[in-house]
């Protein structure tokens, strides 16, 4: 999703298999590079409270925790 100036990401992964070879730490990177190119300034995602890992990953990539994100949701019947 892109809002303007503004990017979200709504998932990344690498296969299990591949994990901690830089892989994922290289695609954000070029992800980022393409979306300063396009006049993005600010780039946001989110992660379970729980998911430690990808915290680390995001963290690690230069991203900084803001705060914690509440979800909402209605069964329809």
């Amino acid at each position: 999703m892109v809002w303007t100036g503004i990017a979200y990401l709504r998932w990344i992964f690498t296969q299990e298999n591949k994990c901690g070879q830089g892989i994922g730490s290289k695609s954000m990177t070029a992800l980022k590079a393409d979306l300063f190119q396009r006049g993005i300034v600010r780039f946001d995602t989110d992660t379970a409270l729980t998911n430690q890992v990808v915290q680390h990953f995001y963290e690690k990539n230069h991203f900084v925790r803001e705060g914690l994100t509440r979800s909402y949701y209605k069964t329809v019947s």
